[in-house]
């Protein structure tokens, strides 16, 4: 293109070029200003353009050409005729409309907009190998110099780190002979940029050249002008800038598809992990590459151990909260310490620290071994890679560790001896060797052995496989837990995780669901237990606990039979904070013991008439009521006018039965200790208050409920009730059935009390192996909760109810065998009710 042309011209000598193949098409122009006129007077006479499209000007007549509203037309056809600015926001507003209809959207250089975008957004992340074969057929190579050549850094805003991948690739392009430009379209100013290449070891003599462009369109055509006759590729970020733009100049796009790199800071919209490959290679050929190998390697964190946390800063924070620092600067400045000591251990993290806080050394020796105790309680094995390790020592052959870390060798060996991981050949960490895996560390591996066959397992594409393999050693990826998830839809769960003690809850639950890097995507008891309920109950648990905190009640009453759990873990959460919190107690109750004692009047009769749906009038006597078989008369239709009159010739039987049942729950709660004029907690799990709005009708003392959430019933409740969703009305309110098959207890419903108040039940229809799953479940969620407190700093930290929805959403799955059944008024209950 001639230095001479101008934008109008090259416009048109594009449509010149391209507008041939779709002669005699439908083609509507959308705008109605000078460009619109342009494409008019030089290609109308050949073309027949059908009209043109403008929503404010619908019904005009512009130069010859009626004016449309999108909905009115039917074309093949529609050529965006804005300037380029403009042309992308009209982009935006009518690609679904065109994609709906298979109508073809150009914009005026004759490129298709639809198939432009979805190209730059349809890259994967590349290999080494993948980046040489996309770059040989180009001549020029331009990098976007922030957020794509080089990283933001997480611990240090103000710093640009050159990526691992682009720094093996750059000699390799120099070696070819390619001509390597920069250009920036973000907030960096050009001396950052500028000082952190030159840092990096690049010469920005003439053949570098580094742009900042207000004016992108412009910039793209000088490129194209200083590079007449060469093949250009843009490798960028933006869909629009570096997508868009450059091709309307002949220039080639490919958007960079992020890495997970520890140590930069991307944006969320990259957060759904689109590098991680589809699937890990299957067991069996993994075993079999480690047959091969001579001498195996390991990456440590997020590969051989994984964290209880959904990131390394939480383990920041929870040190800051336990030795009472100001959390947002500490955190802070533990990142710039490690930043300014990146090759060093903890010692030296922490006397930086004692400086930039500053910190005496006594509290500076406090934090660094809160740190590391935190760190042990929060790193488990992760089982599925153990297992390959072990596999790979059960073979004889060499096996190393690798890690980029802080922690020195001692305090990692010991601590990997602790989750039993032993018997490898040697620890190689970065702060003692002074070196990261990409500056070297790998070689230090091999100059160890020799030259033998290598094999190095590794979470990080760029740190373990890319430069696994630059070093020639053949690597496998094993994604981390936290990638698994971003691959298969956590990121809003993620996002949303605000407060520390969510995003440990979060970690737990990532960890359980992702322990398995050969798992794929499914339903089981045992995940549905750790991720779905455990969440759920400790979220309700940490509600419970703040509200009973500013309560003066004298205990807490778990009601039977979904109390049972919820007590237990109360008590988990009581042993753990001491006596600061009220006793309580598994209280037995149920609809059925609660309302016979109430079974007086009319009223009732009527709505128990209603509930027993297919009950004849003498089940409902005995079954709802209580009564015994033979103190009721045999139902006769001819007899009664109707079910009504059946029960009202009962009455007195059912309050005699009434006045006796009361007197019997009076003397169980008298065994219970249970005190006249005390006010009590009444936790259930999900209810309508039925069960409780009776018993004060003759317990002797006040209920408060706490609930995890409250069902509607068509009775009015004016009990005092209170739940964890109250205000929020969140996935949990309609998918909640598979909670009363695994969270109630092991004994059957209560039925009544004998006159020593004594508790009698129905009879069991769950099997034995029902009730051997349900304590698969109850073990999964103790022992989790065991550990959860182990790390939790403080249960007035909030977890909210939309957060531990959005969690219980993304799990709530499982396919039981075990049947829901209603003992009061006997019948199955069905998944949909």
């Amino acid at each position: 293109m001639r230095n001479s042309i101008t934008a109008k011209e090259y416009r048109i000598h594009c449509l010149e070029e391209k507008l041939p193949s779709h002669k005699g098409e439908k083609i509507f122009l959308y705008g109605t200003g000078a460009n619109a006129k342009a494409v008019l007077d030089h290609f109308d006479e050949e073309y027949h353009f059908a009209g043109l499209i403008d929503p404010e000007k619908t019904g005009e007549v512009l130069f010859g050409k009626l004016v449309y509203s999108l909905e009115e037309t039917d074309p093949e056809m529609i050529m965006i005729t804005a300037n380029v600015l403009s042309a992308e926001q009209i982009y935006q507003r009518i690609n679904e409309y065109c994609r709906k209809h298979k109508i073809l959207l150009w914009d005026m250089y004759g490129c298709d907009e639809i198939l432009l975008h979805d190209e730059f957004y349809q890259t994967k992340y590349l290999n080494l190998d993948g980046w040489k074969k996309l770059t040989d057929k180009y001549d020029v190579i331009s990098f976007v110099t922030a957020d794509v050549f080089m990283s933001r850094d997480l611990f240090w805003e103000a710093k640009l780190n050159i990526r691992p991948m682009f720094k093996m690739l750059y000699p390799y392009l120099m070696q070819q002979g390619k001509t390597v430009i920069f250009t920036n379209n973000t907030e960096y100013s050009l001396p950052i940029q500028r000082k952190a290449l030159e840092e990096a070891g690049y010469d920005l003599n003439e053949q570098f050249y580094i742009y900042n462009e207000e004016d992108c369109e412009h910039f793209y055509r000088r490129i194209q002008e200083k590079y007449t006759g060469k093949k250009i590729l843009h490798i960028g970020n933006h869909e629009f800038i570096d997508g868009v733009i450059p091709r309307l100049y002949g220039i080639d796009t490919h958007k960079i598809a992020y890495s997970n790199e520890p140590g930069s800071k991307e944006t969320k919209d990259h957060l759904p992990a689109d590098h991680i490959p589809e699937h890990v290679p299957e067991k069996a050929e993994i075993l079999r590459k480690i047959d091969e190998a001579e001498v195996i390697s390991f990456d440590v964190f997020d590969t051989l151990l994984v964290r209880s946390v959904s990131a390394p800063e939480d383990v920041y924070e929870l040190t800051a909260r336990k030795c009472g620092l100001d959390v947002s600067r500490f955190v802070r400045i533990r990142k710039d310490a490690m930043q300014a000591h990146i090759h060093e251990n903890i010692e030296e993290i922490y006397r930086e620290i004692g400086k930039m806080y500053p910190l005496s050394e006594e509290l500076c020796i406090k934090a660094k071994d809160t740190e590391l105790q935190i760190e042990a309680q929060v790193l488990t094995g992760r089982e599925s890679v153990v297992f390959l390790f072990n596999y790979a020592l059960s073979g004889n052959k060499p096996v190393y560790l690798i890690s980029d870390m802080y922690l020195p060798e001692a305090f990692l060996s010991d601590l990997l001896n602790k989750k039993g991981i032993c018997g490898y050949q040697k620890l190689i960490v970065s702060c003692e060797y002074g070196m990261l895996k990409y500056e070297g560390l790998f070689e230090v591996l091999k100059s160890l052995e020799g030259d033998r066959k290598y094999l190095h397992f590794g979470d990080h594409y760029e740190h373990d496989i890319t430069m696994a393999e630059g070093t020639g050693i053949s690597a496998v990826y094993l994604p981390s837990v936290k990638d698994m998830a971003l691959h298969n839809g956590w990121t809003s769960c993620i996002q949303q995780a605000e407060t520390i003690n969510e995003r440990i809850l979060l970690g737990l639950c990532l960890r359980e669901r992702y322990q398995d890097v050969f798992r794929e995507e499914g339903t089981s008891v045992r995940r549905y237990a750790a991720c779905a309920l455990t969440p759920l109950l400790l979220g309700f648990m940490t509600w419970l606990i703040r509200n009973v905190r500013k309560s003066t009640c004298a205990k807490l009453l778990f009601v039977s039979r979904d109390g049972y759990l919820l007590q237990k873990i109360y008590e988990q959460f009581r042993e753990s904070y001491g006596t600061e919190l009220p006793e309580s107690l598994y209280f037995y109750g149920s609809r059925k013991a609660s309302f016979i004692p109430n079974s007086f009047g009319e009223g009732w009769a009527q709505h128990m008439l209603i509930r027993a749906g297919d009950s004849t009038p003498d089940r409902i006597l005995t079954e709802i009521y209580g009564l015994s078989p033979e103190s009721v008369d045999v139902y006769d239709p001819e007899l009664y006018k109707d079910s009504l009159e059946y029960l009202r010739c009962h009455a007195g039987k059912i309050e005699e039965n009434a006045i006796q049942a009361r007197q019997n729950y009076l003397k169980y709660m008298k065994n219970c200790g249970l005190q006249i004029g005390e006010e009590y907690i009444f936790v259930d799990l999900i209810a309508a208050g039925f069960t409780q709005n009776l018993l004060e009708k003759f317990a002797p003392f006040r209920l408060k409920g706490l609930y995890l959430a409250r069902r509607e019933m068509e009775l009015e409740i004016k009990s005092e009730i209170y739940s964890y969703y109250d205000h929020y009305d969140g996935y949990l309110n309609t998918h909640y059935i598979d909670l009363e098959r695994y969270l109630t207890s092991d004994e059957p419903s209560l039925n009544t009390f004998d006159i020593q108040g004594n508790p009698v039940f129905e009879e069991e229809f769950r099997t034995e192996e029902d009730l051997q799953e349900i304590h698969k479940v109850w073990d999964t969620i103790l022992n989790l909760t065991e550990e959860y407190l182990k790390i939790l700093y403080d249960m007035s930290d909030e977890i909210r109810a939309e957060f531990v929805d959005e969690v219980y959403r993304r799990n709530a799955e499982v396919h039981s065998a075990i049947r829901l059944y209603d003992s009061w008024i006997k019948r199955e209950i069905k998944d949909n009710e």
